[in-house]
């Protein structure tokens, strides 16, 4: 039965099974008219089921219905990205400092799209069209004074308008920016350049004074809560197939949380799961053929690069005994004061030609100024800068594998921000990689080009902060053969990868202990800063490895049969809760204390079957 898509959110009230769809509905994209036709079908607990010919129209369908449930949230998001918080939420409200970044960090319109939307396949930037036209059309027949009310709501906000793709584009943009630019530590280290100073500011300087530096690190670690991921292959399952277990921790509000839904072109595309707030396109879920998840991985996201200043121009910088120009670029972004007036800010920015110049003097004061107190300055080269635009197609190619070499081939755009890849296949095949956006600095490049301040810095961030000398072409970003082209990045044959029917299971360390009986080793310090090679994992880590051992060999209290299937992977999802169970002796019935202390020993190499 088909009803009119405007229709739809009273008609699934009545039955989940009334289909909805709108064989007319014209929106305006940048260029032309465009027609979308979708049906959406919301089951018991309002998911929604998004089913359309074609990219554009899927986009519309999706949008239109997460608009129903998220649309304050998102827009929120995008306010904030798309650097006009100040103007159209106030001074109090808006982050003009963010605005002012985010101005110079997207440039124009007309920059942003020929720099990186117009080298996008069409269908995804069809699809992200579509989402942005379905956001409005939800808008345009609520009205903004009956949208949602309360703290997370919008109903008569002023900073509600309709969006089109290049406000979308702004805010997937940021959300890869998170581990990286849009850290706080970092944006508030670009935030603070000023320019050249007016005096000398040479002075001498000790390790002890930069004792500061190692609470970065500190800063950057996960707590104790944090994702988990498990997989089981063929020769770890009671069937000869494989058992993904994706266990993501996000917050239960804010557009940090998922939103779930399923997702078809009928013989292209068909996908259930999740993604945050806002995405069009799911990202952790599965198909008839292929499941996968994430954990957060701790690689380094961007370097530093420390420039020697020419002593005569501070506004020069030695590049292969040559100098080489700073260059400046002031942005503009209104602000509405308190009184209702418009005010115009100004922000001028520094840049070399390896990134932004960033002054870390918020870390410690002697890292502030220009010039440092050696007389240098510090610069930043971002991995991220453009993964959050081919995010989008890499994770819709993974939702089209029919198999993990079809997977793992999506995976060569690397387009996944901050994590860990995990993925299944009926056929009893798995994929882990540490295959995330991460700076090309081998080892070798590692050891020649951290030295003095750099290497102090290193050293007393734990790594977290990775500074390389700026004076030599010698420590550029170096690349692979199956590097993204312009990228720099590590290619897919330099990750850390575990394939065949055995067994992974991650944390959020790094990715040398995913297998604890086939260690990963030998790879860049960059891949994994926390948690890396020869390191002790955390606890979390260590009681998953021994609870797939258990598992495997049927040792546990969950079976007494060996391997997994779907029902013993569920059961050790929820061991923890159930060792709190007592039975009616009061005795614990699932207590994990043994499992904490087998961890805390660092005992938990132990067979686990093939490894693949």
């Amino acid at each position: 039965m088909q009803i009119p898509f405007k229709a739809v959110a009273a008609a699934v009230a009545l039955s989940q099974l009334l289909a909805c769809s709108d064989s007319s509905d014209s929106a305006k994209g940048p260029d032309q008219a465009t027609t979308y036709s979708a049906s959406v079908i919301r089951t018991e607990f309002g998911i929604p089921h998004v089913k359309a010919d074609d990219w554009g129209s899927l986009g519309y369908g999706y949008g239109y219905a997460y608009a129903q449930d998220n649309f304050c949230v998102t827009m929120r998001e995008i306010v904030m990205a798309s650097g006009r918080s100040a103007e159209l939420m106030g001074e109090a409200e808006g982050d003009i400092e963010r605005d002012l970044f985010f101005r110079y960090l997207n440039g124009t319109e007309e920059e942003f799209r020929a720099n990186y939307v117009d080298t996008l396949p069409t269908e995804v930037q069809d699809l992200v069209q579509g989402f942005a036209n379905g956001m409005n059309r939800y808008l345009r027949e609520t009205g903004v004074e009956n949208l949602p009310e309360g703290d997370a709501g919008c109903r008569n906000a002023s900073w509600v308008y309709e969006i089109d793709d290049f406000g979308l584009w702004q805010h997937l943009r940021r959300i890869a920016l998170g581990g990286s630019s849009d850290q706080g530590l970092v944006r508030a280290g670009l935030i603070a350049v000023t320019g050249p100073d007016a005096a000398d500011t040479l002075q001498a300087v000790s390790a002890p004074a930069l004792e500061s530096l190692r609470a970065v690190g500190e800063a950057l670690r996960p707590d104790d809560k944090g994702s988990n991921a498990i997989l089981a292959g063929r020769d770890a399952t009671q069937d000869g197939g494989s058992v993904l277990l994706g266990n993501p921790h996000q917050p239960w509000q804010g557009s940090g949380r998922w939103y779930e839904a399923h997702l078809t072109i009928p013989g292209e595309y068909d996908v259930a799961g999740a993604s945050l707030q806002g995405l069009p396109f799911i990202g952790i879920g599965f198909t008839k053929d292929v499941a996968w998840t994430h954990t957060v991985d701790y690689a380094s996201r961007f370097t530093l690069y420390e420039l020697k200043l020419n002593p005569n121009n501070p506004l020069q910088y030695e590049y292969d005994g040559e100098w080489r120009d700073i260059t400046s670029k002031t942005v503009s972004a209104l602000v509405k004061t308190e009184s209702g007036d418009m005010e115009t800010r100004e922000k001028t920015f520094y840049t070399s030609h390896y990134g932004m110049i960033i002054d870390l003097g918020g870390i410690d004061p002697l890292l502030s100024g220009w010039p440092l107190f050696n007389g240098n300055l510090l610069a930043i080269r971002d991995a991220n800068l453009q993964t959050g635009i081919r995010s989008a197609g890499e994770f819709l190619k993974k939702a089209q594998a029919g198999n993990m070499a079809e997977y793992e081939a999506a995976l060569t755009n690397i387009g996944n921000p901050v994590f860990h890849e995990f993925a299944a296949d009926r056929h009893g095949d798995i994929f882990y990689g540490q295959v995330s956006a991460v700076p090309h600095v081998t080892t070798e490049k590692y050891k020649d080009c951290v030295i003095g301040l750099s290497a102090l810095i290193a050293d007393l961030s734990s790594n977290a902060i990775v500074s390389l000398d700026g004076s030599r072409s010698a420590c550029e970003w170096g690349e692979d053969a199956d590097s993204p082209p312009g990228t720099n990045l590590f290619g897919l044959s330099s990750r850390a990868i575990i394939r065949g029917g055995g067994t992974v299971g991650n944390s959020n360390n790094s990715y040398w202990l995913s297998n604890p009986n086939a260690p990963l080793t030998g790879f860049p310090l960059v891949m994994g800063w926390l948690g890396g090679e020869n390191m002790q994992q955390f606890e979390r880590t260590r009681i998953t490895h021994l609870m797939i051992a258990d598992r495997v060999a049927g040792g546990d209290e969950i079976s007494p049969t060996p391997k997994f299937d779907a029902s013993t992977m569920k059961e050790l999802m929820y061991l923890k809760s159930r060792a709190r169970r007592r039975d009616c002796t009061g005795r614990h019935t699932g207590d994990l204390r043994h499992l904490r202390r087998r961890a805390a020993g660092g005992h938990y190499r132990v067979a686990i079957g093939d490894t693949g």
